[in-house]
């Protein structure tokens, strides 16, 4: 089940439905409350989804030279001309 477009954060949805409920106090008292629920579905949702291989720092590794950092993945990791692992 997916709430809100991939992409889209509830700082975004936030405006958008305060106002599409507008002034009337009832509807954005309403809204307020629908609009926690939202967020804790789109909590849940996104739980576990950056574990494992679907992590974007998975497989990668800091090299450092003693002035320079880089991020490199571990399988082109070649230490040679001073770098090592690590950073500073």
């Amino acid at each position: 089940m997916r709430v809100y477009a991939s992409g889209q954060s509830n700082r975004v949805f936030t405006p958008i439905l305060l106002r599409f409920w507008g002034s009337n106090p009832l509807a954005r008292s309403f809204g307020v409350l629908y609009l926690d629920y939202l967020i804790k579905i789109m909590s849940e949702l996104k739980k576990g989804k950056g574990k494992g291989e679907n992590n974007s720092q998975y497989g990668t590794c800091w090299i450092t030279n003693g002035e320079q950092n880089k991020k490199v993945k571990k399988n082109n990791l070649i230490l040679e001309n001073g770098w090592r692992l690590g950073r500073i």
